[in-house]
């Protein structure tokens, strides 16, 4: 086909020229063509749409119109100033070839060019200077229509010809321009890939798209959905001339060969395989083409116009090949915009015809040109349509004018832009093969968009990938190909229907072949091939289970035990290797999480008022108990004083005398020191406090500067006191006999510093370095305050020294801080180090070794794992899994985060799934409540502290009865296991987890501390237990009502869990049936708000950052402005070079102040 299309194309040269040659000049009326050419009215043809007499009178119409406006532009040209071109050419010929009647008829597309060169004549550069259109008829014949255009460059009465749209008639003419005229020719139309060839077309500029680009469309194609260019990768082109539509001119009648020629030498070029099809008529073969799919091609690429392309889908349809094994390709540039929405429907087609049609579009994807709706287009359109209703008779019937009229437009200033050049350089206007040459490598901002001429002068045009919406039934885009890299986008939020059940890509080769043979093997050798390898498998499974057995059995007494040396501090945070803490492991105020090992991890408050205890506030820990800041100490450091950095919690009503009597008589140390100046002063402290409590204040939170001072002046008497001491503990881990200072039972090297941490406050900040007391730091509100370090939590304002108080929850700091673990590093991962707390060293025999694997060998995700255990006798700890987010305890009263219904559903789903695992295995956790519920880093919850009673010992060492722990450990527990009168501990069962667990739903509900009572004052711990023991009608349980977000069944759940009898409590599994079916009705709705509500946070996040960047801009631009003149300072702007500039004039001028120097001598410098 493309032989014949070129052979015709060179024996329609030599003829045109001839008979141009003969005829000499003409006018450009219709009658004129006559002399030229007679169109043929052959009976082989195919008829002609409109009759020539009605054509060439309309024609005459659009020429005397013509007329009319280029006297009226040229009028106005005569008033204008002279332009800096005016000197080299008066008066600029612009030949226009197109249709009088049809499609984008010269009527519809001069209004565009009129727009146009009314703005370029008012421009600087063309002002003076005549613009004349001159029409030439095209008439759908290309010997006629060569020659009509050939008339008008022998006789050099146009500078440049905008047109034909016909590849044909555009071969013959930028043939002979190229070879003869040299006339440059600027269209939107010349899509064969024959016309790349810019060796023959020199004088041709295309400025719409070309053929040659469907190459790299369909390379990234392929390639973004996996047919990789293989040579068993066949690729299928169906191509139909439509022949009955070649009488309507343009490039419709033959797009499907053009586009196959291109196509053609892109797939040879990169390997892939071709099975094509190419007829007269799309009915021809297309059946024939369809059956022969299945033992050929599966993707095929359909080279036709639109009816072909639907006729096609339908048979497709009918055969049972668009069930999502075949994907057809579609290549529609020039569709309007409704025929692109819903290319499957026909007005005039049955309603059972649509549907079918619809439903085999979906395997349909069609590449288009790259829409981008503007509202300047949709301006120029309104000023197109009024233009050609007012100039030329005529009426536009579509609201918005099709892109190829908007091209014609963006030639003529592509034209105008080249042209400027060149006259500026000294080229003629009569030179059109530098014009042509300064139209390529260029882009502009046309009326259509960027306009991007590549080297060879082809515009460089992007194509959007379309695909059926199933929604919407309509053809929406769902990626992009940009050329100016050659590549493919997807578009974001948009997905391709794929029409089958996995909704992926088809293999561009099936798993067995077109013919099946990949799946044919002979049954026999299969069998024994099978054989073979299963029994070689067997035999290596085999014996590669009773090595492993074997080993593991030996292996398995030791595997659990794991070296010291094998740990890694990197932070060089070691825990001490003497400690040995006489307290229980139950007790709630002990770090049972990893909040050693992470900055945002709070611990435990259980002094605050709403857990208050049996001791009034004041009270310190139990006696005997001994704590140790052990950090690591530098000798060559200087000697640094204490200080304190926190906020405290003033002394409550009830504390009282007596309250300081208690708090003398619990601090013990571990050696003697002298003791009686520390008493003299607490008690000297504790007056100060009363005295100062009666008097009133302005301000409830805010620290006078004096009260700062005044109490930096209390520690560091306080420290002197101490370091003056003549006798200090010795600490035996890492150095010999270091000094410790020992206060209020704590313990540091004496040149380290000794920070007191509040459980409520966030000491991330303080951790990080050391900070002297009072420094400032940068919050969002400005300057810190240090008055933000003490909080009124009893509502009450405070005095200075009320606000400087060493609380009892700051003595509850540091008696947590003995116990919490240390992170470390074992085997490239991080660890949490638990201290085991036994007084007597571990014994590694067979019985320890089987509890330690039972529990090692549990797997669930809400248990967390325990790797192994350090039997060394000064260095006795757990060696568990890490998890960073601290206890469900410590992040409940942590009041910074925020949890909605949702969330903490989710987390009493976590804790009951883990129990229902443990419960599973026959296995009581015994110790349930929140502190032994850790967070990891996906706020999974995860369950410890559970079995392993060979190691962690018998709980030998109990609080005293009565103290302030010892209640406070049992509020969790249920009324059958609490201790009884004689001190007996009944064994732990299931009905007892479920008990703890609904009062963990409880407290994670209120998040106001376990058994929250709600009244005006929290009942002491030793108070609820009493009640909880009686076993009251009804039973006395901590508050709980139905929230505004909860659920009733939760809640119903909740108080039947905690009932007295424990054979009324559900167990975990119907637990689990509520919170499950509760939690997962909005969840995915409410991940959703969040994730939109982070969008909008970050778009305007975004905004304003962009806004604070244009105003510094500006305000640097306005500076310079201010400094430089004008001229320098853009150029600077633009990171220009400044060029120095040469005067042949100028003027200085000095001036001086008449004794100026005797006045500065006399004068300050801010005077001056």
């Amino acid at each position: 086909m493309s032989k014949r299309l070129n052979r015709m194309c060179s024996l329609v040269a030599p003829v045109t020229l001839l008979l141009a040659v003969a005829i000499g000049p003409v006018s450009a009326s219709s009658k004129a063509y006559d002399k030229i050419c007679m169109p043929s009215n052959s009976p082989e043809l195919p008829p002609r749409v409109y009759p020539i007499p009605l054509v060439r009178k309309t024609f005459d119409q659009i020429v005397e119109a013509t007329s009319r406006v280029n006297k009226r532009r040229r009028q106005y040209a005569m008033l204008q100033p002279k332009g800096k071109n005016y000197r080299y050419v008066q008066e600029i010929l612009l030949g226009l070839q197109l249709d009088a009647l049809g499609d984008e008829t010269l009527a519809e597309v001069l209004p565009a060019i009129d727009i146009a060169l009314d703005t370029i004549q008012d421009s600087f550069a063309y002002s003076g200077i005549t613009f004349t259109t001159v029409p030439i008829l095209h008439m759908t014949s290309v010997g006629c229509d060569s020659l009509a255009v050939l008339s008008k460059f022998d006789n050099r009465e146009i500078h440049v010809l905008f047109g034909p749209l016909n590849d044909f008639s555009i071969a013959n003419v930028a043939r002979f321009s190229s070879s003869v005229y040299k006339i440059p020719i600027v269209t939107p139309a010349g899509f064969a890939h024959q016309l790349k060839d810019k060796y023959e077309y020199e004088m041709l500029t295309r400025v719409f798209l070309t053929y040659s680009d469907l190459a790299w469309v369909i390379n990234a194609t392929l390639r973004q959905f996996g047919w990789t260019p293989e040579s068993l990768t066949p690729i299928g082109i169906y191509g139909a001339r439509n022949q009955r539509s070649l009488s309507s001119g343009g490039h419709n009648p033959l797009l499907g060969v053009f586009q196959m020629q291109s196509l053609q030498n892109f797939l040879v070029k990169e390997g892939f395989k071709m099975f094509q099809v190419v007829t007269e008529e799309y009915e021809q073969a297309v059946e024939q083409y369809l059956k022969r799919l299945p033992k050929n091609v599966r993707i095929s690429i359909l080279c036709a116009d639109p009816t072909s392309v639907r006729y096609i889908m339908l048979k497709a349809h009918e055969l049972g090949f668009t069930n999502g094994e075949y994907v057809f390709i579609s290549v529609d540039l020039f569709g309007p915009e409704k025929r692109m929405k819903r290319p499957w429907y026909q007005e005039d087609s049955s309603r059972e015809e649509n549907e079918r049609a619809r439903e085999a579009y979906r395997s349909l994807m069609v590449i288009s040109l790259r829409r981008v709706e503007s509202e300047a287009y949709r301006l120029f359109s309104d000023n197109v349509r009024a233009r050609a209703l007012r100039d030329y008779n005529t009426e536009y019937n579509v609201p918005v004018v099709p892109v190829t009229v908007g091209l014609f437009h963006d030639s003529v200033k592509l034209y105008t832009i080249a042209l400027d050049d060149a006259l500026s350089s000294g080229v003629k206007i009569d030179d059109g093969v530098n014009i042509t040459r300064l139209m390529r490598s260029r882009t502009f901002e046309g009326i259509t968009g960027i306009i991007r001429i590549d080297s060879n002068g082809d515009r460089n045009a992007d194509y959007s990938l379309l695909d059926l919406d199933p929604t919407s039934n309509t053809f929406e885009p769902v990626a992009d190909y940009f050329a100016i890299n050659y590549s493919i986008r997807m578009i974001p939020g948009k997905t391709i229907d794929w029409a089958n059940q996995k909704n992926l890509p088809p293999p561009g080769v099936p798993v067995c072949g077109f013919d099946g043979n990949k799946c044919h093997h002979s049954h026999v050798l299969v069998v024994i091939a099978s054989g073979t390898a299963l029994f070689a498998i067997f035999l290596i499974v085999g014996i590669s289970l009773g090595v492993y057995f074997y080993r593991r059995a030996e292996l398995q007494a030791i595997s659990w035990i794991i070296d010291w040396s094998d740990l890694e501090f990197p932070n060089k945070n070691v825990p001490p290797s003497d400690v040995k803490p006489s307290v229980d492991e139950t007790d709630p105020r002990k770090l049972t999480d990893h909040s050693c090992c992470t900055e945002s991890a709070l611990p435990p408050d259980v002094t605050s008022p709403a857990v208050d205890t049996a001791a009034p506030l004041g009270t310190p820990p139990p006696t005997d108990v001994h704590f140790f800041i052990n950090n690591e100490t530098s000798p060559s450091k200087p000697r640094r004083r204490s200080f304190f950095t926190g906020k405290s919690i003033s002394l409550s009503s009830g504390g009282g005398h007596n309250s300081t009597e208690k708090r003398k008589s619990a601090i013990k140390f571990s050696t003697k020191t002298h003791f009686e100046p520390m008493v003299q002063l607490e008690r000297e402290h504790y007056q100060e406090q009363q005295q100062l409590a009666a008097e009133p204040t302005d301000e409830p939170s805010m620290m006078h500067p004096s009260a700062v001072k005044r109490f930096q002046q209390r520690w560091a008497r306080r420290s002197r006191i101490t370091e003056d001491s003549p006798t200090f503990a010795n600490e035996a881990s890492g150095t010999a006999s270091a000094p410790m200072l020992m206060y209020r039972g704590g313990a540091r090297t004496q040149t380290e510093n000794m920070y007191v941490k509040n459980p409520s406050f966030d000491y991330s900040s303080v951790v990080s370095k050391h900070r002297p007391f009072g420094g400032r730091r940068k919050t969002d509100y400005g300057e810190f305050d240090p008055s933000m370090l003490f909080e009124n939590t009893t509502g009450r304002r405070k005095k200075d020294s009320q606000a400087s108080g060493f609380s009892t929850e700051m003595l509850m700091s540091l008696y947590a801080a003995k116990f919490q673990g240390t992170c470390a590093m074992y085997k490239g991962s991080k660890v949490y180090l638990k201290p085991a707390r036994r007084q007597h060293r571990i014994e590694s025999n067979k019985e320890t070794a089987v509890e330690v694997n039972k529990i090692k060998d549990l797997n669930n995700d809400h248990i967390c794992r325990l790797i192994g255990v350090c039997l060394e006798p000064s260095r006795q700890y757990f060696v568990m899994e890490y998890c960073p987010k601290g206890s469900l305890y410590d992040f409940l009263k942590n009041e910074r985060f925020t949890m909605d219904w949702l969330f903490k559903l989710s987390l009493m789903q976590d804790i009951c799934r883990g129990m229902t695992y443990l419960h599973q295995l026959l296995v009581p956790h015994g110790y349930l409540k929140s502190s032994n519920c850790l967070l990891d880093s996906r706020f999974a919850v995860k369950l410890t502290d559970f079995g392993l009673p060979r190691i962690r010992g018998a709980n030998a060492q109990k609080f005293e009865f009565g103290t302030a722990p010892y209640y406070y450990n049992l509020l969790w527990t249920a009324p059958e296991l609490l201790p009884t009168k004689d001190g007996e501990v009944p064994a732990a069962n299931f009905k007892g987890d479920v008990y703890a667990y609904a009062i963990i739903c409880q407290e994670l509900i209120y998040r106001k501390g376990p058994f929250y009572i709600e009244e005006e004052n929290q009942p002491p711990a030793a108070t609820i237990i009493a009640a909880v023991e009686e076993r009251q009608m009804p039973s006395y349980r901590p508050v709980l009502q139905v929230q505004e977000e909860g659920s009733e069944a939760v809640i119903q759940m909740i108080r039947r869990a905690w009932d007295d009898d424990p054979n009324k409590r559900p167990d975990f599994r119907a637990i689990g049936k509520i919170v499950g079916s509760d939690s997962s009705e909005n969840l995915i709705d409410n991940l959703v708000e969040r994730m939109q509500n982070i969008t909008t946070n970050l778009e305007q996040m975004v905004d304003k950052r962009t806004e604070q960047y244009m105003d510094e801009k500006k305000r640097a631009e306005d500076l310079l402005y201010s400094m430089l003149p004008k001229a320098v300072a853009s150029q600077l702007i633009k990171k220009h070079t400044v060029e120095a500039e040469s005067f042949e004039m100028v003027t200085i001028y000095f001036s001086d102040i008449v004794g100026f120097t005797a006045l500065s001598a006399g004068s300050t410098p801010m005077e001056v």
